[in-house]
């Protein structure tokens, strides 16, 4: 990846989390309720230790978080078989997808979404992909992760449109600002099978 270019793999992920963090520190610390850590690590191709190394000593800190928002292969075109090929289309494709915590929360996420233009897979993740699956037992969590061209050399900036990155980054601010409104408990699900703790 040429660091001018972004790739889904995740330069697109980390366009999406600056720009949620440019937001964010437009906005007086006295404006807001909570604080907000944004946290990259550099190592999810070689065994996760950073994000492992977090769930392992940060459990204090994780304990009091309202919410772990996964920003991570956010947008890809939406391309089709045609003949020995593949087509791409004008529009962007439907993403997995995970929810870990409350109903309140599920139906926030969900709704924010659906406003934004957000396209997802019918069926949740049973446990999420990527960097959240390391910590999404520890604190309410969601993300979408996107995943057709990841890996491969197919990963171009050509199929990652911006419209897709700006939809999911529009939906992720309305989260956490409506989860900003709320209170821990009723972001953490009730049943305790179910729970991210």
């Amino acid at each position: 990846m040429r660091s001018n270019h972004i790739t889904l793999d995740n330069a697109s992920g980390i366009a999406m989390l600056l720009e949620i963090a440019r937001y964010y520190a437009a906005i007086p610390k006295s404006q807001r309720r909570r604080t907000i850590t944004f946290v990259t690590t550099p190592d999810h191709h070689h065994g996760a230790t950073g994000v492992k190394w977090i769930n392992q000593n940060m459990r204090d800190f994780l304990g009091k978080t309202a919410v772990i928002v996964n920003c991570e292969h956010p947008s890809q075109t939406q391309t089709y078989r045609l003949g020995s090929g593949l087509m791409t289309s004008t529009t962007t494709s439907a993403r997995r997808w995970f929810v870990g915590g409350s109903e309140a929360l599920r139906g926030l996420v969900l709704r924010s979404f659906k406003t934004f233009g957000v396209a997802v897979y019918a069926r949740p993740e049973g446990r999420p992909g990527g960097e959240l699956q390391h910590v999404y037992r520890q604190a309410p969590s969601f993300h979408v992760i996107d995943h057709i061209f990841y890996h491969s050399d197919a990963d171009t900036e050509d199929l990652v449109p911006a419209s897709g990155i700006e939809a999911v980054t529009r939906a992720y601010l309305k989260i956490i600002d409506s989860v900003n409104m709320m209170e821990i408990s009723d972001l953490v699900a009730a049943n305790p099978t179910q729970s991210p703790r």
